[in-house]
Formats: structure tokens, sequence, C-alpha cells
């Protein structure tokens, strides 16, 4: 049966956009444990249209992919016949650095946007893990942020514009290439973090924003991670304008090459603008770590900067060891250093590691295989603690990554509440047939 879904699927490519556009699959298409047989690369929109139109009418399920950094993220979800792999939409389509705009082909890596925009002084103020190999429109489909978000919001606010394709294969077009572009409801935001199952985003039009001047990031550490949290809520409230403001522990700073600096827990806080007003957030920056109990401080620049911001985005993400569970929390400022207290407690075996921005609620956590028969047990435990912490402290947690033998046991995205209704009515509205990565969203959709 398998063999003839495959044969089914490989027609529909070459009918659609020819032998060549098919493509051996590799591990960016195996989706929890299982591989995706028959992979298309379109290399322009309207082959994506082609494709799509054609299985729709087959009824064949598709999925797409981008750099496939965040495949574990999602339910485990009907087997593709299609992994639509979007890397080969890798142009820019359009810069004016005179009206800070842009607009790329999804499957642009984020580095090579930045590259480009670096030339005219400006960049995109996103990040995410492994920049090199995850492709905007694949950030956007996952919800993924990074540091960058404290300062500058959500990356759907970024978004001014968007080329999708739906599962019939109609081309629709959202926003355009101004930023006081506001008429209408905003369409593009029902396909950020809706991983790819309302449609494909093949274009992104994004507002941008000018490099700093200069740039220096504080690096302090602290004995217990309340100093930490009531440091970094303290510059959070001051006059300082951090870019990023990030909370980390021990574990974290041993796994990278980040300068050694003595203590248990972390504070990195990213600065950029003018010389004067750098060298007064700096010093502000100082002493209210000092005040709050820092053991040591450090200033970084340049590359060491740079190096320390990419492994804080990269942690858990990269690498052959591999946390088994991923949690992304989502809470009050202020609840923060709970959330990760009653993590930490309720932890059997080996300690979770985190990765919190206080500015805006958000904790990464990340915990290692423990070994032995214990493993699926403790990995269910860790689970169900970081989703039951998360509401009782009035958040929210996304399960990222964990064992494929625990997704048919669970909802990786939590409880969908109300809204769930609107959600399934939507994606009848635009996939009635279902045949874009049924199930992996939130609800079984």
């Amino acid at each position: 049966m398998s063999s003839d879904r495959n044969d089914i699927a490989r027609q529909i490519v070459e009918r659609s956009l020819g032998a060549e556009s098919l493509s051996p699959g590799g591990p960016s298409h195996v989706v929890d444990g299982r591989p995706i047989a028959v992979v298309a690369r379109p290399r322009n929109v309207d082959g994506v249209s082609v494709l799509l139109t054609e299985a729709n009418a087959q009824g064949t399920i598709v999925m797409p992919v981008g750099g496939g950094t965040r495949l574990s993220l999602g339910n485990m979800g009907q087997t593709p016949g299609i992994a639509l792999d979007t890397t080969a939409l890798n142009q820019p389509v359009s810069i004016n650095s005179a009206d800070l705009t842009a607009t790329f082909e999804a499957g642009m890596t984020l580095q090579a946007v930045q590259e480009i925009l670096a030339e005219s002084g400006q960049f995109l103020a996103m990040d995410s893990a492994r920049s090199d190999q995850a492709t905007i429109g694949g950030i956007l489909a996952s919800g993924a942020s990074g540091p960058l978000k404290w300062q500058y919001g959500n990356p759907r606010d970024l978004v001014i514009g968007m080329k999708v394709v739906q599962a019939d294969g109609t081309i629709t077009k959202s926003g355009g290439q101004v930023v006081k572009n506001v008429s209408g409801y905003d369409m593009a935001r029902l396909h950020v973090g809706g991983m790819g199952t309302l449609g494909i985003i093949c274009e992104v039009s994004f507002k941008l924003t000018p490099k700093p001047a200069n740039e220096k990031t504080a690096l302090v550490a602290f004995s217990d991670l309340k100093s930490c949290c009531d440091a970094a809520i303290s510059i959070f409230n001051s006059q300082v304008a951090p870019l990023a403001l990030t909370v980390f522990d021990s574990a974290v700073l041993s796994a990278s090459s980040i300068p050694d600096i003595a203590g248990d827990h972390f504070l990195a806080v990213r600065l950029g603008g003018r010389s004067r007003a750098l060298t007064r957030m700096t010093d502000e920056t100082i002493k209210t770590s000092q005040s709050a109990g820092a053991t040591n401080v450090e200033i970084l620049e340049g590359d060491s900067a740079l190096d320390l911001w990419k492994h804080l985005s990269d942690f858990g993400w990269e690498g052959d060891a591999l946390p088994n569970v991923v949690v992304r929390a989502s809470l009050l400022p202020n609840q923060v250093k709970a959330y990760v207290d009653a993590i930490g407690a309720s932890s059997t075996g080996v300690a979770p590691s985190c990765v919190a921005s206080p500015g805006y609620g958000n904790v990464m956590v990340f915990w290692r295989s423990h070994s032995g028969a214990d493993d699926l047990e403790s990995s269910r435990a860790a689970i169900q603690t970081a989703q039951a912490e998360a509401v009782k402290l009035g958040g929210s947690a996304i399960i990222e990554r964990c064992p494929v033998e625990l997704k048919s046991e669970l909802d990786v995205w939590g409880e969908a509440g109300d809204s769930i209704e609107i959600m399934r009515r939507l994606k009848q509205q635009y996939d009635p047939k279902g045949i874009l990565s049924p199930g992996r969203f939130i609800g079984g959709i």
C-alpha cells in the first residue's frame, strides 16, 4: 500500500514539475522517525501552485519543509505523501532600503537575508536557532522566536505582506510592500505559527531595522536564580532599552565557547546605540546588576558578543546529543523565576537546563536523556510537570520535542480552549480535503 502511495506521489511531482524537481530525501525530510519518500523542490511560486493543485485533486497529503530545523514540533499527524521542500525558493524579490522594507522568497535562510541587508546597514529584527539553515518561511510557520523579541516584538509583527499558496493551488497575496498598509484584516497572521496547515508561505515582505551604530553585551554572573531574575526585572523597568535580555544557567554556559565566568546563573544584556547612549546604558546595567547581587560582570563586544547570542539561540538545537524533551513556556514576566524553580524542584535524575527571556516571559527548557529503562517515564514526567506548572502560573507550554512514543498520548500544543472550533472552521475553509499536514496542529487539525 505504501509503495502504491509513493508511486502516486512521484507521478504527481513529475506531472506538475518534471522529474528534475524530484529530490532524494535527507535528514530534513524525516518527521517523527518516519522518512518522507517523495520530495519535491519547486523553483517558483507557480510551481508550488501547480503541485498543490494536482495533489489536492488526488487527495495526496503534502507537508511543507524548509531547513528542517524544527521538524520535531507538532503532533504526529498523518504520514505525508509529498514533502514540499521550499529551499529552492531562495532569492530576494525586492529591497527598498530607503523605505526600510524588503521582500524575500520564503526558502531563504535567515542568515542569507541578514547578510544581504547588512550591506545597507540594516537587518531583519528576527532571530532563531540555526539561522544558517532555518528558512524565514519555516521560522514564521513554526512560530519560533529568539532573544530579539524582547525589543522588536514577535516576528509576525515584522511582516507587512505575504504570498501564500492554498491547498487547492490558489495563490493569495495579503498586505504589501509598504509599512502603512493597514486596510482590512491582516491575513498573513493566519499563517504565522500555523505549521503550514492553511497554506504554504512562499514570499514574505518585512519592515526592516537600521543596525545599531555600536553594540555591547553585559554578561553578568550571580550565585542564585532570584538575584539573577531580580536584576533582569530591574533592568526591564529602568531607563535602559536592551536589544535582548536573557537568563540562563551554568549548564548552558559550559556547553558553549563563551568566556569562562564563575557563577551559577547568568544574565546577558544586549545593548546598542550611539557611543554616549551606549556608555550610559552599559554603566546603568552594571550598577543595577551589582545592586541585585552580581558576583562578576564582563563586557563583550564584536565576535565574542555575537558568539554568545548565537549560542543562546542555538542551545538545544544543534550538536550530536540533543535534549530529548524541549519545552517552550509562555508566562507573565514576573512568573519566570517561579516556573524555573518549580520544574527544577520536581526534576528527578538529570536536571533541566533553561534559557529564559524575563522581559516577555518566555522560557525554553531542555531535558537531556536519562539512562536505562526509565528514560521514557522520565520524559513523560518532565512533560507533565512542564505543562502543569505553566498552567498553574497562568501560562501555557508547548512541547517542541519529545520521544515519538509519547506523542500519541498527548497534544503537544496543550489545551486549545474555546478557540479550537474557530480553528477547525478555518481549516475546513482553507483546506477542505485536509491535504496540508493534517493532524500536526493543535487539536489534531
